[in-house]
């Protein structure tokens, strides 16, 4: 869920996406294991198979010292026959031998982890944090190609494939970051972009001993059955063309998409399943409303039970896009980028309190 899917559309996406890539600085520093092999000169791999098993998973330990290096790295799994790959960065200032917190960025649809790097720009607050000693690391991960268009996107309910197991890679991530790259095991945040934030709800919700905290970003819906115990932060546009702010929103998404599943959940609204999240964790039910700028209004659910707080951004008038990005590819599709608020900073304030 991420760019739109109609096929005159397409050409423009992936051009306005090379031209991201090329144009952004990604400075990648990371934490690595000094006995991980080596793929091509100047970057290293993390090579971490995985058995067929989806119980066959790392225990999470956290050895009492790390080794670092301020080299680029490259982890790789094996999940179900599918290899998937993520690019870890480590902040470029501050201690290079002690554990940090990590956020997990979270693609959308037709994207990829570099993609999303540079619409997020979470490895430059990374550095400009750790200049502070308050950095963290971040990585980014791609997708497998699925059933729309068969493009790069995440596993979710309204998208189940049995032959893939996104859940299960997700898992085998987190373990081999804190086991083998420095990540503290009780500071893993996930924060997704549009169908990256439906993969961060859905992953939250059945594994919340894992995740310390989520963010959604133009992608939120609630799972079914499921009771929230882990703190969520939304930004979402009110005019969002892919995922709808209000119930009943049609969405260009599945415009030719015969995706019935994925048609309903995106029908859903993000607005009214986020206030159905906020119930389903035992918050109030009326939210303070705070403005924050004139087109920004916050929402904020309180006397949630287990610590899952709700903090919703209104954007008024604002598209499918990440707000405060420097530039979004295809943005005449997608809709307005407010330059009101910055998503990265305001999810990173977030997530540093949990």
């Amino acid at each position: 869920m991420h760019n739109e899917p109609a096929p005159r559309h397409r050409r423009r996406i992936a051009s306005a996406a090379a031209l991201v890539i090329a144009t952004s600085s990604l400075l990648l520093a990371s934490c690595n294991d000094s006995s991980s092999p080596s793929a091509a000169p100047g970057k290293p791999t993390s090579t971490t198979p995985a058995g067929d098993d989806p119980t066959d998973v790392a225990d999470l330990t956290e050895p009492a010292s790390c080794t670092v290096s301020d080299e680029p790295l490259h982890l790789e799994h094996s999940v179900l026959g599918h290899t998937y790959g993520a690019d870890l960065h480590r902040p470029s200032s501050g201690p290079q031998d002690e554990r940090l917190p990590v956020v997990i960025d979270l693609h959308g649809v037709y994207s990829d982890g570099p993609t999303q790097a540079a619409l997020s720009r979470f490895t430059e607050l990374a550095d400009r944090a750790g200049a502070g000693g308050d950095g963290f690391l971040v990585v980014e991960p791609t997708g497998q190609v699925g059933p729309i268009d068969g493009a790069t996107g995440w596993e979710v309910a309204a998208l189940e494939e049995p032959a893939r197991d996104d859940a299960q890679y997700l898992t085998q991530l987190i373990d081999t970051l804190v086991s083998e790259h420095c990540a503290e095991a009780s500071h893993v945040y996930l924060a997704g972009y549009s169908n990256g934030g439906f993969f961060a709800a859905e992953y939250a919700c059945a594994h919340p001993d894992k995740i310390a905290a989520i963010a959604t970003v133009a992608g939120f819906d609630h799972p079914h059955d499921c009771t929230p115990t882990v703190p969520v932060i939304a930004l979402h546009g009110t005019e969002d063309p892919v995922v709808p702010w209000e119930e009943g929103g049609t969405s260009i998404l599945v415009a030719d998409q015969p995706l019935p599943a994925l048609a309903e959940a995106l029908a859903r609204g993000a607005e009214p399943q986020f206030a159905k999240s906020a119930a389903a964790a035992g918050c109030d039910a009326t939210p303070q409303r705070n403005t924050v700028t004139e087109d920004v209004t916050l929402s904020i659910w309180t006397g949630c039970k287990e610590g899952a707080d709700h903090q919703l951004y209104e954007i008024s008038g604002g598209g499918h896009t990440w707000p405060g990005a420097a530039e979004q590819p295809d943005g005449d599709l997608l809709g307005p980028t407010s330059p009101s608020i910055d998503a990265t900073t305001t999810i990173w304030d977030f997530f540093r309190t949990r």
